[in-house]
């Protein structure tokens, strides 16, 4: 069909009253070419319009009707195009026109667009249902981290304790650590844990004039972002100088290089003076 589309035919079309070849020709117009879409769109709008205003004759009633009233989503679709209708001539205000609309339209887009958008719907609940459960999993092994870390600073805390039980010298292995700064180059200094080895004990040698009255050190594996930290440690004379020492559970040491750092702490707040020390757990 290469002519211009008349009102004529075109309310022809809209009511089913052309032939197939008509009908598909117009039908590639509507999809094809904006303009000729449009046209009939509002096309249909003015026949709805007629219907309502009861001015179709009544083959054109019976036509439309065939047309229009055949599936639920037409039935809808006039019901609420009568009731903005019937809205529109009262002046009523307490109906909104364009949620009506809106609704109309989502009903159409809906009907005409099932099988693309139920399996959309369908990969975005998958997605949003996978989401809450990467966040919810995230969240519990975050809590689940900091109650362990927690554990571990608590059992520090215990076993460095001026309260705590002394050990058996079969439960620990000790160590004198100089710290980096005083360090001989090359020296390496490793632990060999033994069967039956609970604790290494590591003697933090404090080469700086200054003391202070308690002192706090941070262990971390190398390469490691976590870090542990015990608090109240206490400056000792010990048969190598001055040092501060600091106990470990076997248990939390895995073979690797481990950093430990070493400052003073006054009620004032952590002093900028602090050591590093090093060693080796194989």
């Amino acid at each position: 069909m290469n002519e211009q589309l008349t009102d004529t035919k075109l309310r022809q079309f809209l009511l089913g009253d052309v032939d197939d070849l008509e009908r598909e020709q117009i039908e590639k117009r509507f999809i094809s070419d904006p303009q000729s879409k449009q046209r009939i769109l509002i096309a249909e709008e003015d026949l709805i319009e007629d219907y309502l205003e009861d001015s179709l004759s009544p083959i054109q009633k019976q036509q439309f009707l065939a047309q229009y009233g055949y599936t639920p989503q037409h039935r809808r679709r006039l019901q609420i195009t009568r009731l903005i209708k019937d809205n529109a001539m009262s002046g009523a205000s307490a109906v909104d026109i364009a949620a009506v609309k809106r609704i109309s339209f989502f009903s159409q887009l809906w009907s005409q667009n099932k099988r693309i958008l139920i399996p959309a719907l369908a990969v975005l609940m998958i997605a949003l249902i996978a989401g809450v459960i990467f966040v919810s999993q995230s969240r519990r092994r975050k809590s689940e981290e900091a109650n362990q870390r927690t554990s571990i600073e608590r059992e520090l805390a215990e076993l460095n304790s001026t309260t705590a039980s002394p050990l058996s010298s079969s439960a620990a292995v000790s160590m004198v650590l100089p710290p980096i700064s005083v360090r001989e180059v090359g020296t390496n200094h490793e632990i060999t844990q033994k069967p039956g080895t609970t604790v290494i004990e590591l003697h933090l040698l404090w080469t700086q004039k200054q003391g202070f009255s308690s002192y706090r050190a941070t262990l971390n594996r190398v390469a490691e972002t976590e870090q542990f930290t015990i608090s109240a440690l206490h400056l000792q004379d010990d048969k190598s100088g001055r040092a501060v020492i600091l106990k470990i559970p076997s248990h939390l040491l895995r073979r690797g290089l481990y950093q430990v750092n070493l400052s003073g702490a006054e009620p004032s707040g952590p002093s900028s003076l602090s050591e590093e020390y090093t060693f080796t757990v194989n």
